[in-house]
């Protein structure tokens, strides 16, 4: 009966540095292993003297096959994490940007608070800001609820709708995964040249406004 270091053996296939040892390879080791215990007349004391647990040869081979098993396993497993990379059609995310802007502004200059809200993310983070040069104002609103009241109050204290801005075709998209900047110009017939800016996050297959900062140059389409 022959015996062999179970602790060598764990070594030999862990140097290997690999995931997968061959069936071929394994073949190599045991018989060099074999070849090593008929050439050494005192294996039994040399184990006990270093006090190395001891494993008959079958054993070994079954705890080897056990490690490939896992190896492969192990393999299989890293192979199906890898991250596969998403290929953005970026024509049609951009068309479905813009048709959510155009419906949100339609919303709002036709005072249908529904339609509006329903363009937005509902989160307490996102802000809507307005720089009027104009009149040398700015306000700020931060979180939906604030956003969401503010906008009903101007709608209930204003319920005349406005003239529509000409929709607009063309805006920058700068696309992220779900979210996008997106940034355009817009003259409206009231307020003149605007500068607008958002963001937008995709929420269950449909973009949302999660920012808004309006810029209103007026009449002068000279920006400083």
């Amino acid at each position: 009966m022959y015996y062999i270091n179970l602790g060598y053996c764990f070594y030999i296939v862990a140097m290997q540095n690999v995931q997968f040892v061959s069936t071929r390879k394994v073949i190599v080791y045991f018989l060099a292993f074999k070849k090593q215990a008929r050439q050494t007349s005192n294996v039994g004391y040399m184990l006990k003297k270093d006090k190395i647990m001891t494993i008959q040869f079958s054993s070994i081979l079954s705890i080897i096959f056990l490690l490939i098993t896992i190896s492969c396993k192990e393999n299989k497993k890293t192979k199906t994490n890898h991250a596969v990379p998403i290929e953005i059609d970026t024509k049609n995310e951009k068309e479905a940007i813009l048709k959510t802007l155009n419906n949100e502004t339609k919303a709002a200059f036709q005072r249908n608070y529904k339609d509006w809200k329903d363009k937005w993310v509902h989160d307490p983070d996102i802000t809507k800001t307005y720089i009027d040069f104009t009149n040398n104002t700015f306000s700020e609103s931060v979180g939906w609820n604030k956003i969401s009241q503010f906008v009903k109050t101007f709608m209930e204290e204003h319920p005349e709708p406005e003239p529509v801005p000409k929709l607009v075709d063309k805006i920058d998209v700068r696309l992220y995964g779900k979210g996008a900047w997106v940034t355009y110009e817009q003259k409206d017939s009231l307020r003149g040249l605007k500068r607008e800016t958002r963001l937008m996050e995709k929420v269950n297959g449909e973009w949302k406004i999660a920012g808004m900062q309006t810029t209103i140059y007026g009449f002068k389409t000279d920006k400083k």
